[in-house]
């Protein structure tokens, strides 16, 4: 299988990303480790390239611009998965430092495997559950952006994700055309955590059909010290 990487690099273009030659080599071969493993476990659903190209590679990218700083940043991809969007922002992106965290040992053995076999020095590569996480010193108050992508209801991504953000830095959550109506079921989840005014921006993907929406959070004040709850609450019982 192989990756249309002239459409890629105009639909880069149309988000406002300059792709060179090795960035275009770099996600041939994620593509080409996302169609084998996704043989193996089913990591993406379809693996179709244009799928990829279009569904998660470029929809991915569509978070770029709306990052907290570019050089020198720290980036937490909260319920990775299959790298998505950590992994195409941090080809996109080499002077951002990335950190892929996700529960599943499968698929954090994957990102890895990738990463080693890449040469990507940007992205670090964590299993870990974010309500644990999210209470440890060496994760917690640290970076200047979260992404989330197709990880929880927003109450619970907001518990999840704030947690790890320096005050001032920003959520970033990729979400549907409902996003307005899920940003207002999140008003106390965003107030008790300590993020400020929501806000919800309509994005074009190149070549999708559909409506995508970021919403952006930025965190005002530090989360107090009971969130996040214990693991397996904010999904159960979400603020």
């Amino acid at each position: 299988m192989a990756l249309n990487t002239n459409r890629l690099q105009t639909g880069a273009a149309e988000l406002g990303l300059n792709l060179d030659k090795e960035q275009l080599e770099l996600f041939t071969r994620f593509t080409q480790w996302l169609y084998k493993e996704n043989e193996k476990t089913n990591l993406v659903g379809s693996a179709d390239p244009e799928v990829i190209l279009v569904h998660h590679i470029l929809d991915s990218l569509s978070v770029a611009l709306h990052l907290n700083g570019f050089g020198g940043a720290q980036v937490i991809d909260v319920g990775s998965g299959a790298g998505l969007p950590g992994v195409p922002l941090a080809i996109a992106l080499p002077d951002v430092r990335f950190t892929l965290m996700d529960a599943s040992r499968k698929r954090t053995d994957f990102l890895r495997s990738f990463v080693e076999a890449s040469g990507l020095e940007n992205i670090e590569v964590a299993r870990a559950r974010a309500e644990e996480a999210g209470r440890e010193p060496k994760w917690r108050d640290k970076f200047d952006s979260v992404v989330a992508r197709a990880v929880a209801p927003l109450p619970t991504l907001i518990e999840y994700a704030l947690p790890f953000l320096k005050t001032g830095g920003r959520l970033v959550a990729q979400r549907g055309p409902k996003a307005p109506e899920e940003v207002a079921t999140a008003a106390r989840a965003i107030k008790e955590l300590r993020g400020g005014p929501a806000e919800v921006i309509a994005v074009h993907v190149p070549y999708l059909d559909f409506e995508r929406r970021l919403v952006i959070i930025e965190k005002v004040g530090p989360t107090p010290d009971r969130y996040p709850r214990r693991t397996g609450v904010p999904a159960k019982r979400p603020l």
